[in-house]
This record gives C-alpha cells, sequence and structure tokens, in this order.
C-alpha cells in the first residue's frame, strides 16, 4: 500500500506542476493582445520601435495630437534601412533617397507606395500603443519624375515652344 501512496503523490504533484504551467501561461496581463505594445512617443517627436514578431515600425506623435504608426520597411526596397531625419522630419530611405512625411504618406524619391501603417488602440491605463493590425499601403498613381523635391505635383509641365518660320 505504501508504494500505491507513493505513485498516487507524485502523479498529483505532476498535475498540479501541469496545471500551474497551464495558468501561467494563459495569463492576460502577460501576454499582450495585438501585433505589439509600444510606448507612446513624447509630443511632437517619432521613435523607432519593434513589434512582438520583430517588424520594425516608426511611432509618430504630431503636436496636434494624432499618433502614427507606421511601417518603417521602404516601398522601394524592402531591404534598406530607414531612418526619422527631425530635421525636415522625414522618414528617410537611407540607401535610395525616398521619404515620408510622419502620416507615411510619400514626399519624395522613388518608392511606389506610401508606407503601410498599423491600426491600434490606447491601453486606458499604461497609456501604451497596443497595435491591432496592418494596412497595406495604396501604389501611387504618379510617377515620382511628376512631383517636385516637396512632393506636390508639378502641374505647370513644361513644353517646348514650337518656332515659327
Amino acid at each position: 500500500m505504501g508504494r500505491t501512496l507513493w505513485v498516487f503523490l507524485l502523479v498529483l504533484a505532476i498535475g498540479v506542476t501541469v496545471v500551474a504551467v497551464v495558468v501561467a501561461s494563459t495569463d492576460d496581463d502577460d501576454d499582450p493582445i495585438g501585433l505589439g505594445v509600444l510606448p507612446a512617443p513624447a509630443l511632437g517627436s517619432t521613435e523607432p520601435g519593434v513589434l512582438h514578431d520583430g517588424r520594425p515600425v516608426f511611432v509618430a506623435h504630431d503636436l496636434d495630437g494624432t499618433i502614427s504608426v507606421l511601417d518603417a520597411t521602404s516601398t522601394h526596397l524592402a531591404t534598406d534601412p530607414m531612418g526619422w531625419c527631425a530635421t525636415s522630419r522625414t522618414i528617410d530611405d537611407i540607401f535610395r533617397g525616398a521619404r515620408w512625411d510622419a502620416q507615411g504618406r510619400y514626399v519624395s524619391g522613388p518608392a511606389p507606395a506610401d508606407l503601410g501603417s498599423y491600426e491600434y488602440v490606447i491601453d486606458g491605463r499604461s497609456q501604451d500603443i497596443v497595435v491591432l493590425m496592418y494596412i497595406a499601403p495604396q501604389e501611387r498613381t504618379s510617377s515620382p519624375l511628376d512631383t517636385t523635391p516637396t512632393g506636390v505635383l508639378n502641374t505647370a509641365v513644361t513644353k517646348p515652344t514650337p518656332v515659327l518660320q
């Protein structure tokens, strides 16, 4: 009978351990919802961040209070490194020269589209940004050659004037 008691206690101990591991791995406070949780940058600043799966993002907090969570992958070549330029307030493709504003809109360069963005919610307790879903960028309809360096469409296209003889 002593051996049966030891086997029962061993099975009970293993069962309690398994239950404790399952409860610990499903605790909602330690496993945030969404693609990632990022701190909100200070008003008027843009900060780099990384989602749970390793995807790089930029989080921009405009002076008007608007927050944008943007894909930090170039729409020209996904392998190009990106950086925030505080002077021009643009996200720049360091190798190819493409630029986007703090909302991810195309400004200049060879990029074919705006930056992708993410839907998010603000955590009411911590004020952190909980990233929920990726929104793919839309292709631009004009060529980068049809824009001025500031990204405004060049509508004053100059054509050669025919010479009368």
